[in-house]
């Protein structure tokens, strides 16, 4: 359980030192020494042969070196699980209202320019030892109730990519559920799994045109190519970003990855036309990526063609090799 919130922590600490926003220097600091208590100081918290190291009072001793806002310990040293809920509860509380702030500001700027005076308040008094964190945290929790109640009523983003057989980075417009169906256990068989999936996605639009055809059809098929999908995964920042995991990968590891694993990059020669847009299937796959075994979701892999004598060879070989499992992934 503190295993993984301690994961949970690290994962939004990462999102928001590696998001691009106005005035990002000011918390970029404190932002960094939340990312060293979680990794480092508390380290021992990781193992539960290690875990009774660390008792409340020495943990608090951790956050308070870790020259953090002021949090008033003593008010929850008789909680079951102290430890547990100041991280989840303050410390985890405060980093996600204020990413979430961010992104908010950073989406609907117009319609929130009136607020901005509340927005710098909210990164500055980040940097601050005053408020106590306590106090922080439900002053942003009343901001992100404000902007909640200006955005509720505004009509859902009916903004579409710019289809063409060659995309540019702005001809995408959103990601095709990628970042909302990512998390932090999926290994990088899976993690490329989902960008493919919601490259598919993000392509139709989120048009459902299964088994059918429409006036998008021939467009879509078009775009659905290498050239297109190595520009998504530059509109996402999937490259180098440790977010995702994927510190050090470039697109010819991509293209490395996809030869080594005998898969198919995505092109009009492999797209199945017939299931071309079926949506809800495509969502339920992009959910089962993060279940456990949820690699065992088939993407279209290189057919090869073989003469009937080479089959047969090639089976009998298979046969010697009983404990031998190949990967096979089905793309559509």
């Amino acid at each position: 359980m503190l295993n993984e919130l301690l994961d949970e922590i690290n994962d939004k600490v990462l999102f928001l030192l590696n998001e691009q926003y106005s005035s990002k220097n000011l918390i970029e600091n404190e932002v960094q020494k939340y990312f060293n208590l979680v990794n480092n100081d508390l380290e021992l918290l990781k193992y539960p042969e290690t875990e009774h190291k660390i008792n409340y009072s020495i943990f608090i001793e951790i956050v308070n070196r870790a020259n953090i806002k002021s949090i008033h310990f003593i008010n929850y040293q008789k909680y079951k699980n102290p430890t547990e809920f100041v991280l989840k509860n303050i410390i985890f509380e405060g980093l996600t209202l204020l990413c979430n702030i961010i992104k908010y500001f950073n989406k609907y700027s117009n319609i929130l320019k009136n607020d901005i005076n509340m927005y710098n308040l909210s990164l500055n008094e980040f940097s601050k030892k005053v408020p106590c964190y306590e106090e922080y945290v439900r002053k942003l929790q009343g901001y992100t109730m404000i902007i909640e109640k200006k955005l509720e009523n505004l009509p859902k983003s009916t903004a579409k990519n710019t289809l063409s057989e060659n995309m540019a980075i702005d001809d995408f417009k959103f990601d095709g559920g990628f970042e909302k169906a990512y998390n932090s256990l999926l290994n990088l068989d899976q993690t490329i799994l989902l960008t493919i999936i919601s490259f598919n996605i993000s392509i139709c639009n989120s048009t459902n045109i299964c088994g059918s055809k429409n006036e998008n059809s021939d467009v879509i098929i078009s775009a659905y190519n290498e050239n297109n999908y190595q520009t998504f995964l530059q509109y996402i920042n999937f490259f180098d970003n440790d977010v995702y995991k994927t510190k050090g990968i470039d697109w010819n590891f991509i293209k490395n990855y996809f030869i080594k694993n005998n898969i198919d990059l995505p092109s009009q020669n492999t797209l199945d036309i017939e299931n071309l847009c079926c949506i809800e299937d495509l969502n339920k796959r992009q959910e089962y990526v993060g279940i456990i075994g949820g690699t065992n979701i088939k993407v279209k892999s290189k057919k090869k063609f073989t003469k009937k004598s080479h089959k047969n060879k090639r089976n009998k070989y298979r046969k010697t090799r009983k404990t031998r499992k190949t990967r096979k992934y089905k793309n559509k």
